[in-house]
């Protein structure tokens, strides 16, 4: 495995929680921890956690006491703390505090109650040096709580939180005399002797069960641990070398990351799901199912998991495939798939946007395995023809329509979101989202790719002609203009610009003469001065085509946010004769607008990651809409800035699901090298959050990189998977690796997974296997390796 020499100006990513690899983690009782590498008073190298704010922190540290100086602030250390391996439940540090004692600092969590570690303290100068090691246990508890206070010898305990927190130390040490609670070591260490002590601690129900299993993970075989974690990684990650060091950093860290966010299967999903984030703060159900969790942990979406499985395939690759199941064992007998099941039994009661069949031809590409295609094919199928029933398809036209803004995975949208101010909160269902048309369009695109491998040629055919349909459904949306696909109303198939056609301040009467050439959709805005709700009621009168029509708009059907309420209309007007309007403040304002469609953000590129529009047309959204209008310094944000003042910081942000797709798109149209200035940035983005906040963000600012966000979200890794896909590395595995194009990076890429080494040059490839075999390939053309069982090579192309 790769040794590090990450500092603190470098990129850093220190959670640590327990491996679902190595353990058996809780979903409900999930202690995480993270390393502050100068935090807390006084300041020091600590440990912390709130075990799921049960306390206001936990803190372990070591101070080291030489010739007359307490050392516990890493900023006056000899040589500083420098990161040397990592793994999700596993760090290594390398550091000198003071003289000639170098220090190697390593912690590993053990299970979600339990953490360990092991200190080393080697002195290289040529006489014995004397030194106090005190290991500090700090306890910010509850109300109800207690302190870290002596225990049984060679331990502190406290209880916070309905739990008892046990720290042990190895080697018998005595209690601290300073006014931090400690466990100390009085140590001669002679030149260049290794002086080696390990501690335990743990939160349990009772304090006899927390000090047996500290006692435990404090006595058990260190090495032998390490060597099972080196071991399991080794095996499921890729190991990347760039020209950028700090690149290396964040896609490894990437991959640790997005290894701990996985816990195991139970009675509500029966493989493997995951979490969008892990820190700290997080871990502990009070209701004790994980039913009061938040978005963060209460399931996983389509999107998500595509996301994940950019970051981990080929690694844990029998992890995706299970995540991916667990999808159809929600599914009802008319082919009803829940958006998010989580491991508490949560349903949102939402049809999953339609990307099951492309991830499995994703992970297909991985595990070759045409039977486990065959078994999910028919519950895929069924899955992809229930989005054209009547309910998400309302005008029968093969162009269905999202039910509600969490399916497009793409919430802040201002065209439909509802609670920014300047958004307009368009009711969803109302329109045709070109990436609703691509995400079938693909699904379906994988559908008979699984048919023709599993045999299933009967559904080639129908599933064709839906292809053939929303192609040209969306192509009437094309705008060429402006190079991109546009919203259009799922009624009048058009993509007007708003007009605003009546203002009203207060309740009353309001009257107007405007007609309009053909009726449109109305969207009501009403601000409140105060910032309350009000119980507003509207009714319009007015004209459509065929001639009078009246629709009240009551209280319910109004969402406030803000101060801020918008409601859409179900008829389409051309002409309001009066708008009769109750329930509002003298001071509160209101406005009715015919919807605006010409609205555009990111999505409107996902034509192009399905391969639905034309050369022509790809041409002109790279040259038009994407190059001219969205692309900036640090990635795609989520509305074209060019030429214009962007009021809200989050319409700036980098959205990398949406980003990921976008490559890909470019990809598929022979884009490569924007496609790897597009990666390029997302990674500088990504290098400046870690390097500023040691953790990942769930977004960055696309014009100055700054981070914002949850922390350490799934959202925020780098795309492990498209870097390699940038780089022309499609397939990677021990006997076998596909190449493609030419490596866009200005220097040579190496990459190893599972003893196979690939070094990607600009004009040839040179790949060797765990064997020793090697073979040099060149040019762009597709190579495919192949390591034969008579450990000859074979090369195809």
């Amino acid at each position: 495995m790769r040794k590090w020499n990450l500092g603190y100006g470098d990129p850093l990513n220190l959670i640590l929680a327990a491996d679902a690899r190595l353990c058996q983690p809780s979903y409900t009782n999930d202690q995480i921890w993270e390393i502050i590498p100068s935090g807390g008073d006084p300041p020091s190298f600590l440990l912390q956690s709130t075990l799921g704010l049960r306390c206001r922190w936990m803190r372990l540290f070591p101070r080291f006491i030489c010739r007359n100086q307490v050392f516990s602030d890493p900023a006056n250390y000899r040589r500083p703390p420098a990161l040397t391996s990592f793994f999700p439940n596993y760090l290594a540090f390398s550091f000198s505090p003071c003289a000639e004692i170098d220090t190697v600092l390593e912690y590993r969590v053990i299970d979600s109650q339990t953490v360990a570690g092991k200190i080393r303290l080697t002195n290289h100068a040529l006489s014995t040096e004397v030194l106090r090691l005190e290991w500090c246990a700090l306890l910010n508890p509850l109300a109800d709580g207690q302190n870290m206070l002596p225990y049984e010898r060679g331990s502190l305990y406290g209880q916070s939180g309905g739990v008892y927190a046990v720290f042990f130390v190895s080697g018998n040490p005595e209690p601290g005399a300073s006014s931090l609670p400690g466990l100390v070591h009085d140590l001669e260490l002679f030149p260049g002797i290794e002086r080696a002590f390990t501690w335990g601690f743990s939160a349990q129900r009772t304090s006899s069960s927390a000090f047996e299993l500290a006692r435990q993970a404090a006595t058990c075989s260190w090495e032998a641990e390490v060597a099972r974690i080196e071991l399991t990684n080794a095996r499921q990650t890729i190991e990347i070398t760039t020209g950028q060091p700090d690149w290396d950093a964040a896609l490894s860290l990437s991959q640790k990351t997005a290894l701990s966010l996985v816990f195991p299967g139970n009675q509500n999903l029966p493989h493997s799901s995951f979490v969008l984030s892990r820190l700290p703060d997080h871990g502990f159900s009070s209701r004790g199912d994980g039913s009061d969790y938040s978005y963060l942990w209460n399931g996983q979406t389509p999107q998500d998991l595509y996301y994940l499985a950019n970051v981990l395939l080929p690694g844990n690759l029998e992890g995706m495939e299970g995540m991916l199941q667990n999808f159809l064992e929600t599914q009802e007998q008319d082919g009803f798939i829940d958006l998010k099941p989580g491991l508490a039994g949560q349903r949102t009661r939402r049809l999953a946007p339609p990307l099951l069949a492309t991830l499995a031809v994703q992970i297909y590409q991985h595990n070759a395995n045409i039977e486990w295609l065959s078994k999910l094919f028919p519950a895929f199928l069924k899955f992809f023809n229930l989005w054209f029933a009547s309910e998400h398809d309302r005008d029968g036209d093969s162009f269905p329509e999202w039910d509600h803004p969490i399916q497009a995975g793409l919430e802040d949208a201002p065209i439909y979101d509802r609670w920014h101010e300047e958004s307009q909160g368009l009711d969803i269902s109302t329109l045709e989202c070109p990436s609703l048309a691509a995400f079938l369009y693909r699904e379906a695109k994988s559908l008979i790719q699984i048919a023709r491998l599993t045999g299933h040629i009967e559904a080639v055919d129908p599933l064709t002609k839906k292809m053939a349909s929303l192609k040209r459904e969306l192509s009437k949306s094309w705008d060429s203009s402006q190079g991109i696909f546009h919203y259009r109303d799922y009624q009048t198939h058009q993509s007007h610009k708003s007009i605003s056609w009546i203002s009203f301040k207060g309740s009353g009467t309001y009257r107007s003469k405007r007609v309009l050439r053909t009726p449109q959709r109305l969207v009501i805005h009403v601000r409140c001065k105060e910032q309350v709700t009000r119980p507003v009621t509207i009714t319009i009168h007015g004209q459509d085509d065929k001639g009078e029509i009246c629709e009240t708009l009551p209280a319910s059907h109004f969402t406030w946010a803000n101060g801020i309420a918008r409601a859409t209309t179900a008829s389409l007007y051309k002409k309001i004769s009066k708008v009769e309007v109750q329930g509002l403040g003298e001071d509160d304002q209101g406005q009715i607008l015919t919807a605006d469609l010409s609205m555009q953000d990111i999505s409107l590129f996902l034509p192009l990651w399905a391969g639905m529009a034309t050369k022509k047309q790809a041409a002109e959204m790279v040259k038009k809409a994407f190059t001219k209008n969205f692309f900036q310094q640090f990635g795609v944000p989520l509305i074209p800035v060019k030429g214009k003042e962007v009021a809200e910081p989050y319409l700036l942000n980098t959205y990398l699901v949406w980003n990921l797709y976008l490559a890909e798109g470019l990809m598929n149209y022979g884009y490569h090298h924007e496609a790897a200035n597009l990666v390029s940035r997302i990674l500088d983005a990504i290098v400046v959050t870690l390097k500023k906040s040691q953790t990942f963000r769930e977004h960055f600012n696309a014009q100055n990189g700054l981070p914002n966000g949850e922390r350490n979200h799934l959202r925020g890794l780098a795309p492990v998977g498209l870097f390699l896909k940038v780089l022309g590395v499609k397939v990677i595995s021990e006997k076998e690796i596909i190449l493609s194009g030419i490596n866009p990076f200005p220097w040579p890429i190496t990459v190893k997974y599972k003893g196979t080494s690939i070094t990607r040059h600009q004009q040839d490839s040179v790949v060797t296997f765990l064997s020793g075999q090697t073979i040099s390939v060149k040019g762009p053309k597709t190579h495919r390796v192949v390591l034969v069982e008579n450990s000859t090579l074979e090369r195809r192309i």
